[in-house]
């Protein structure tokens, strides 16, 4: 029926070895990697639509409504990240308080004090000199996960059996999603600590039209 999907989930965990110069910290040397991605979707797909000649809807002979209505189709590609990438905070100790604020990454607003911290800066504390801390990345915080749809709208226009004219539009990031990266874990920096200095950009579109040959 002109309709095509793919859909692919992928789960893996990724370590590496990180040296340490505190015996004591032998036990957390395996570490996730800076760009383990434990789950990703994809799901791509094509779709003719089913109007114009020859198809389910009008199906019409008028050779200006032909070309009007005939030969559109649609493309989408979409991904998601959910459990976005590990955090390093070196040097420091726990303090026992909850390690988030508790402003989840779809409510962050930089800018907003109330609003703009994902990690809690009073949950842990800069080490002591000549001391390394027990901390070097956290157990069960991550940063936020990252979504994106892109859209593409084409039209063709038959001219002859070997010649065609087509237009296309195509939406990228089409829900204007912003996901946010750079997350600071200078701990001796509270002020920033735990806020994002980074977001993805927002949506941009595009037309193009080609004639193939």
């Amino acid at each position: 029926q002109g309709f095509t999907m793919m859909f692919a989930y992928t789960i893996s965990k990724s370590l590496w070895n990180q040296v340490q110069l505190n015996r004591a910290q032998l036990p957390l040397s395996p570490h996730f990697p800076p760009l383990d991605e434990p789950q990703i979707y994809s799901l791509t797909y094509t779709y003719d639509l089913p109007f114009g000649p020859g198809k389910r809807f009008l199906n019409v002979t008028n050779p200006i409504a032909k070309q009007v209505i005939g030969n559109w189709s649609v493309a989408g590609w979409q991904s998601y990240y959910p459990k976005g990438y590990a955090i390093s905070v070196p040097a420091s100790y726990y303090t026992g308080q909850p390690m988030k604020t508790g402003v989840g990454c779809g409510s962050l607003e930089p800018g907003n004090p109330a609003k703009e911290f994902y990690l809690n800066d009073k949950a842990i504390k800069a080490a002591s000199a000549y001391q390394l801390g027990e901390v070097t990345q956290l157990p069960n915080v991550r940063t936020c996960g990252f979504a994106g749809e892109n859209l593409s709208v084409n039209k063709d226009f038959p001219v002859r059996e070997n010649i065609r004219v087509n237009f296309a539009g195509e939406f990228f990031n089409l829900f204007n999603r912003h996901s946010f990266y750079g997350i600071n874990t200078q701990i001796a920096n509270p002020a920033a600590f735990g806020s994002y200095s980074q977001a993805t950009g927002g949506r941009s579109v595009q037309f193009h039209l080609r004639l193939a040959f």
